[in-house]
C-alpha cells in the first residue's frame, strides 16, 4: 500500500478528464480508487492527475465504504493500482514500449484485458498517433469492440484495407464476447427488425390502395350509375377511412387498403397484399413483443455488465458493490466475485466460490478461472484438470495456451507443445502476444463470452408486456390490435370482403367499357366533322404522353410503383421491402440509444455497408421492374 493513501476517494470521471491522462483513466474507470500518483512528464504528453486523498478518511468511513466491510482488502488494491500505474509511469521514447511494459505487469495479475486504459489511450488524441493508439489499445484489450473497430479505421485511412477488413471481423466476433456490447447489439437489431417489417408491409398496402383507387372509382360506376365520379371517389375516401375514426388507428386505414387491394386485384397481386398483411401481424405482435424483450435486457444489462468489468480487469467500486450485492442469486456475479476473491490472495474463499459453481454443465470460461485459482493454491494437478475439461473443444487460443503454461510447470514437455502448437493454428497473434505477455506457469483469465441463461432470469426493472403493449398502442389503439388472433381474424375478415366486394364489382360490370375504349370508339366514329376527330385524337394523345411522363418519374421515386405499373406485384413487394428497411437503417443506425463506449466506432463501420446494400437490392428491383414493363 502507498503510504497515506485512503480507499474509495472521490474521483472524477474518467470521459471529462481523459486529456489529463491515461493513468488518471486507468486509476478511476478500471480501478474506482485514487492513490496519489507521481506525475509523469512522458513524451507523449500522457499526465497522472487525481486529487489527493482525504487525511480525515476514518477507519469506520472506509469500512462502510466496502460492501464486504473488509477493510484488508484495500490496500491490495492499492497495491494492483501501484504496480500497473509504476509501469506506465516509466518514460519512453515509444507509446508500445509504455504499452508493452504494462501489459506484462497486467499480466502478472492475470489480466487478460485492461478495457479501461484501452479506452483512455483511444480518446487522448496527445498520446501519440491515431494508428499507434489504436494499436496500443489492441494490445491492452484484444477483446474489446472499441479497440479493433478504432485499428480497423485507422489502417483503411492509411490504405491497408485487407488488414482493416480482419480487424473489423475480430472486432464484429468481441461483440458478441461482451456483454453490454451484446445486449445492445441484439436490441437495436430487433428494434430494426420489427420497424421495417411493419414499414414494409404497411408500405405496401398503402401503395395498393392509392394504386387500386381510381379504378375502384371507376367501377363503381356499375353500383351506383347515378352518383358522378367524385362522389364516388369521396365515399370510397371515407370507407378507407372509417376505421380510423372508429379509433382503430393506422392499423384500421390498412386493413381497409387490404379490402380495397383485393376487391380491385388478380391473383398475384392478392397473394401478396395478403403477404404484407401478415408481415404486418408479425411486426405487431412477435417481432414487437421480442424487441421489447429485448430492449428490457438491455435495460437490465447493467449488472451483467458490471460482472464481466470485474472479470475483466478490476472493477469500480459502484461495478463491484453491484457484483457483491448480487453474487447469492446471480452466478455470473458469483464467478466474477470469486475471481476478485482470487486476485486479493484470497484463495481459499475463491476456490470454495468457484467450486460451487464448476458443475457438468460449466463453461469453459468459468473452468478456466477456477483453474487459475488452483494454480494460485498450488494445485497444478486440478488446474490441469480443468483445463483439460474446459478445452474439450479445442477451439480457443486462450484456452489453450494456458493448458500449455500448466503442463509447462507441470515439466510435460511434449503435452506443453502440443497444446502451444494447436493454440498457434488457431490464433498465431493472438498467442504470440500472449507468450509475450505471461511468463512461465501465469495463465491469463477468460472473462465471460455473452450473458448467457442468466440474462433472462435476472429480476426485470421493466415488464416487457407493458413495454410492447404501449409501443404498440400508437400503431393499433384499438380492439383489432390488441392481440394476435385479433389482429389475425381481422385480417382474415378483410381479405375476405375484399373478395365478396371484388366479386359484385365484377357480375355488375360486366360489357362495361372503360373511359379510354368510350373516348377511342368516339374518335373512330365515321360520323361528324373530321377536323374534330382530329382535333379529339390529339387531346388523347396528349393525355397518354402527360400520363407516360409522370409514370416514369414516380416510378423511379415512389418504391414499388415500378413493379405494380409493370404487373409485377411481387417484385413490388420486394422493392418496398427492401426500402423500409434501408429506410429504417438510416433512421435507426443508432440503435435504441447511444452505443456504449466498449463499441467505439464499430456501428459507424458497419451500418453504411448494410445501408449501401439496402440501397443496392433496392435500384435492382426497380430496374428489373422497369425494363420488364417496357419489353410489354
Amino acid at each position: 500500500m502507498i503510504d497515506g493513501v485512503k480507499p474509495f476517494e472521490a474521483w472524477t470521471h474518467p470521459l471529462r478528464r481523459v486529456r489529463r491522462g491515461l493513468v488518471a483513466g486507468l486509476a478511476v474507470a478500471s480501478l474506482g480508487v485514487t492513490p496519489a500518483l507521481a506525475r509523469d512528464a512522458a513524451p507523449v504528453g500522457v499526465v497522472a492527475a487525481v486529487g489527493e486523498p482525504s487525511a480525515q478518511l476514518t477507519a469506520q468511513s472506509a469500512a462502510q465504504s466496502d460492501p464486504l466491510g473488509d477493510s484488508r482488502m484495500d490496500p491490495l488494491r492499492d497495491e494492483i493500482l501501484a504496480h500497473l500505474t509504476a509501469a506506465w509511469a516509466i518514460p519512453a521514447l515509444e507509446l508500445d514500449e509504455r504499452v508493452s511494459r504494462l501489459r506484462q505487469a497486467a499480466a502478472g495479475l492475470g489480466l487478460a484485458n485492461l478495457e479501461a486504459p484501452a479506452h483512455a489511450l483511444l480518446l487522448d488524441e496527445n498520446a501519440g498517433p491515431r494508428l499507434d493508439r489504436a494499436r496500443g489499445a489492441s494490445t491492452l484489450a484484444p477483446e474489446l469492440p472499441a479497440a479493433r473497430a478504432a485499428l480497423a479505421s485507422a489502417l483503411w485511412s492509411e490504405g491497408e484495407p485487407g488488414r482493416a477488413w480482419s480487424e473489423l471481423g475480430a472486432a464484429t466476433r468481441g461483440v458478441a464476447h461482451h456483454v453490454e456490447a451484446e445486449s445492445w447489439l441484439q436490441a437495436s437489431l430487433w428494434d430494426l427488425l420489427w420497424r421495417a417489417a411493419w414499414a414494409a408491409g404497411a408500405g405496401f398496402l398503402l401503395l395498393v390502395g392509392a394504386f387500386t383507387f381510381h379504378e375502384l372509382t371507376r367501377r363503381s360506376r356499375a353500383l351506383a350509375p347515378m352518383l358522378p365520379a367524385p362522389a364516388r371517389a369521396a365515399a370510397l375516401g371515407v370507407l378507407l377511412l372509417l376505421p380510423a375514426a372508429l379509433g382503430e388507428g393506422i392499423l384500421g386505414v390498412l386493413l381497409a387498403a387490404l379490402t380495397l387491394g383485393v376487391a380491385a386485384g388478380g391473383f398475384a397481386r392478392r397473394a401478396a397484399l395478403v403477404a404484407a398483411a401478415l408481415l404486418v401481424l408479425a411486426a405487431l405482435h412477435p417481432l414487437l413483443e421480442r424487441a421489447a424483450a429485448e430492449r428490457v435486457a438491455f435495460a437490465n444489462a447493467g449488472a451483467y455488465a458490471a460482472a464481466q468489468q470485474v472479470e475483466r480487469a478490476v472493477g469500480s467500486p459502484v461495478e463491484r458493490a453491484r457484483v457483491w450485492r448480487n453474487a447469492d442469486r446471480d452466478p455470473l456475479a458469483a464467478r466474477a466475485l470469486a475471481l476478485e476473491e482470487r486476485r486479493r490472495g484470497l484463495t481459499e474463499a475463491s476456490a470454495a466460490r468457484f467450486a460451487t459453481l464448476v458443475d457438468r454443465e460449466a463453461p469453459p470460461s468459468l473452468l478456466n478461472n477456477a483453474a487459475a485459482t488452483r494454480l494460485q493454491a498450488g494445485d497444478r494437478r486440478g488446474a490441469r484438470l480443468l483445463l483439460e475439461r474446459a478445452n474439450e473443444a479445442g477451439d480457443d487460443a486462450i484456452l489453450l495456451f494456458n493448458l500449455a503454461q500448466v503442463y509447462g510447470s507441470l515439466v510435460r514437455i511434449e503435452d506443453q507443445n502440443t497444446a502451444l502448437t494447436e493454440a498457434q493454428h488457431i490464433h498465431a497473434d493472438r498467442v504470440h502476444a500472449l507468450t509475450a505477455a505471461f511468463g512461465p506457469g501465469q495463465i491469463a483469465e477468460r472473462p465471460m463470452r455473452g450473458p448467457g441463461s442468466a440474462a433472462a432470469a435476472a429480476p426485470p426493472t421493466l415488464a416487457p408486456a407493458s413495454l410492447a403493449a404501449s409501443m404498440r398502442h400508437r400503431l393499433a389503439p384499438g380492439r383489432l390490435g390488441a392481440r394476435t388472433l385479433d389482429t389475425g381474424f381481422a385480417i382474415l375478415a378483410a381479405t375476405a370482403l375484399g373478395l365478396l366486394l371484388g366479386s359484385g364489382l365484377t357480375r355488375a360490370g360486366r360489357g362495361e367499357e372503360d373511359l379510354r375504349t368510350r373516348i377511342a370508339k368516339l374518335v373512330e366514329n365515321r360520323g361528324g366533322d373530321s377536323s374534330d376527330r382530329i382535333q379529339r385524337l390529339g387531346i388523347l394523345r396528349a393525355r397518354e404522353a402527360a400520363l407516360a411522363r409522370v409514370e416514369r418519374v414516380l416510378q423511379l421515386f415512389v418504391p414499388g410503383l415500378a413493379g405494380l405499373l409493370a404487373g409485377r406485384p411481387w417484385l413490388a413487394w420486394l422493392a418496398v421491402t427492401w426500402a423500409a428497411a434501408g429506410i429504417c437503417l438510416w433512421t435507426r443506425s443508432g440503435g435504441v440509444v447511444t452505443p456504449p463506449l466498449a463499441l467505439g466506432v464499430w456501428p459507424e463501420l458497419v451500418a453504411p455497408w448494410f445501408l449501401a446494400l439496402a440501397v443496392l437490392g433496392h435500384v435492382a428491383l426497380t430496374a428489373g421492374s422497369v425494363l420488364l414493363k417496357e419489353r410489354g
